[in-house]
């Protein structure tokens, strides 16, 4: 099931089909290996993606302890397991422009919004495409669902906070802290990249 989704997904999508058969390489080529390698790979997806507008992980921390009516809109673009395992309190999981298109519609129009995955690639390509449907105010977390939980952010599961990630894959878990990885059984490891 996850490989068909991925599958799909990267057939209508040409460039991450193309990031999806590298992004191994790509791990081993920028040296990934622990969390501090993370701004590297964020600096890679911004310069893929440069008409993306970024959020840091502090800043939107700052955005969702603001009152209700001027937090933003927090999509998790992550798969149904990733999303399952962890989540930062509040998002709503949307992985396609229609699903965006669904939580977006029951929201604050003029509320600003906000897309995360796991690294940061699949909410940037999510950010670029909700923008081209008109939507404004859009950004992608910097680093995404990684960077925030590798700097003690809580994130949760059934409304409880937990201290578990799911890692994506392994080459892409070597990301997140140590403590933070959650096992990811090999039969279901997505092929494609981390974001």
């Amino acid at each position: 099931m996850i490989a068909s989704n991925r599958f799909r997904r990267l057939r209508r999508h040409p460039q991450l089909l193309s990031f999806a058969l590298v992004s191994p390489f790509l791990g081993i080529a920028l040296g990934l290996g622990e969390p501090a390698d993370l701004p590297k790979v964020a600096a890679v997806i911004e310069q893929q993606f440069p008409d993306v507008r970024q959020i840091d992980p502090a800043e939107l921390e700052r955005e969702l302890a603001a009152p209700e009516s001027e937090q933003p809109v927090l999509i998790d673009v992550r798969s149904a397991e990733e999303y399952a395992v962890s989540h930062i309190e509040g998002a709503i999981r949307a992985e396609t422009l229609v699903e965006a298109r669904a939580v977006l519609d029951q929201a604050d129009p003029d509320a600003p919004i906000v897309v995360y995955c796991a690294v940061g690639y699949r909410s940037a390509e999510l950010a670029r495409e909700l923008e081209a449907a008109g939507y404004e105010g859009v950004r992608n977390l910097r680093g995404s669902i990684f960077s925030w939980a590798n700097a003690g952010r809580p994130v949760v599961r059934n409304g409880r906070q937990v201290e578990q990630v799911h890692p994506y894959n392994k080459t892409w878990g070597k990301l997140l802290r140590e403590d933070l990885r959650t096992e990811v059984p090999t039969t279901e490891q997505p092929a494609g990249p981390a974001s």
